[in-house]
């Protein structure tokens, strides 16, 4: 299963679980997402904004083109939330 953490701000250096959900879901939204591969540990504090959307795939689920760990996402929680409720509505996936 994939999770999808926010971080920062309110939420502080730790992150809130807003999601889990099978990877093989979530595969096309990341496919638009620009993101970063930052390993196998949650990312430090001091990343280059307040507010981070951190995505974990686990090694059940990872592929040719993705690798177990965590990836930081460009988008900010609350515009990834848009992108993530859009998403879920037109696939009719429950979040």
């Amino acid at each position: 299963m994939a999770k999808i953490f926010y971080c920062g701000e309110s939420s502080g250096r730790l992150g809130v679980l807003r999601a889990v959900m099978p990877f093989a879901d979530l595969k096309p939204l990341m496919s638009g997402e620009t993101l970063d591969y930052v390993g196998e540990s949650f990312p430090e504090r001091g990343l280059p904004s307040s507010a981070q959307t951190v995505m974990e795939i686990a090694r059940d689920e990872e592929d040719g083109a993705w690798k177990a760990g965590f990836y930081l996402l460009e988008k900010a929680p609350l515009p990834f939330e848009d992108s993530l409720r859009t998403f879920c509505k037109a696939a009719s996936t429950p979040i």
